[in-house]
């Protein structure tokens, strides 16, 4: 294979040489093509953003996948069958590879040549140990029980207010509570969407709140939620880091996401069924739970991603009347 069809900041020197070095971030169901995969993958490099024009969209067939992973999808689209074919689980949802440039087939990063199984053994053979162990970062912390959030701080607002922050791909939500207390919700923003945190900044200044958020909710550790929030930690105090631990993605970005995180002194683990309550704000954690808490439970992180149900009492009240 010719070297230039490789993009360069995807090669990378190992042991063994120079190789094409990537995470499978997120793997795509189409609904059109219930044969087609597509497998979105991260270079390994540094960056606080990884924006999209890094990563690349690889297309495969089915059989690529493990049988599991392709299993706890039949629950949720019709479109797909049970198959008796063998599944090679060539291509593993926050996998580490380390491939051979000579190896790669030809339009591998250019999406334009569909991967069939004739790429599943020189992928099965790149599969290497992940450079960023998530327990670096969880082993000898003091993990706080998610009933330090609970607060009976008086309320100041009439009202609870969710902004749903333009993210373009993804969501990103910022909470303000009747007491004054905030959360932001997943992130997902690069430099060229420059005004992100500005907007969060005017947003409580609005409200005559200070450049605190109380706590940050990683819903689940795609890309597409964490993207940028390096930046939002140095440009804004937070106070409480929740995340599961459990359910590992050891990819490049999710590293970059702690590492930041490290700055954070107070975190939680969000890997069960749970409540908390910001004066008469009850906050419920409804997923996950004890069956989509790890990888070894659910094989799709996205089943694994947190379900927060916010009631809000006097308007509960006030509905009933």
């Amino acid at each position: 294979m010719i070297r230039n069809a490789i993009p360069r900041h995807f090669l990378k020197r190992t042991e063994d040489g120079i190789k094409a070095c990537f995470f499978v971030d997120d793997i795509i169901y189409q609904e059109a093509s219930p044969e087609i995969f597509i497998a979105r993958i991260v270079p390994d490099i540094e960056s606080d953003y990884f924006p999209p024009w890094l990563l690349r969209n690889v297309r495969f067939l089915k059989h690529l996948l493990s049988g599991d992973y392709y299993n706890s999808l039949l629950s949720k689209y019709n479109e797909l069958q049970e198959d008796s074919t063998r599944f090679t689980g060539a291509v593993v949802q926050g996998q580490y590879y380390e491939v051979s440039e000579k190896d790669l087939p030809e339009g591998f990063f250019s999406g334009r040549n569909l991967m069939d199984e004739g790429i599943s053994n020189i992928l099965l053979a790149a599969k290497k140990v992940t450079p960023y162990p998530e327990s670096t970062y969880y082993n000898n912390r003091q993990t706080l029980d998610i009933g330090e959030l609970s607060s009976r701080k008086r309320d100041i607002f009439p009202a609870i207010y969710l902004y749903c922050l333009n993210v373009g791909q993804g969501d990103s939500f910022l909470l303000i509570c009747p007491n004054g207390n905030v959360y932001l919700i997943d992130t997902n923003y690069n430099a060229s969407k420059k005004d992100y945190v500005g907007e969060i900044v005017a947003i409580l200044k609005k409200y005559k709140l200070e450049n605190k958020i109380k706590a940050f909710i990683v819903t689940h550790k795609h890309l597409d939620h964490i993207r940028g929030a390096a930046d939002v930690f140095r440009k804004l105090h937070v106070e409480y880091f929740l995340i599961n631990y459990d359910y590992k993605h050891e990819t490049k970005p999710v590293n970059t996401l702690l590492s930041a995180a490290s700055s954070i002194k107070k975190w939680i683990n969000v890997n069960r069924e749970s409540v908390f309550n910001e004066g008469n704000v009850k906050f419920s954690i409804k997923n996950p739970d004890s069956r989509t808490s790890s990888k070894l439970k659910t094989p799709d992180i996205n089943d694994s991603s947190i379900i927060l149900c916010v009631e809000v009492q006097r308007f509960l009240e006030e509905m009933l009347i």
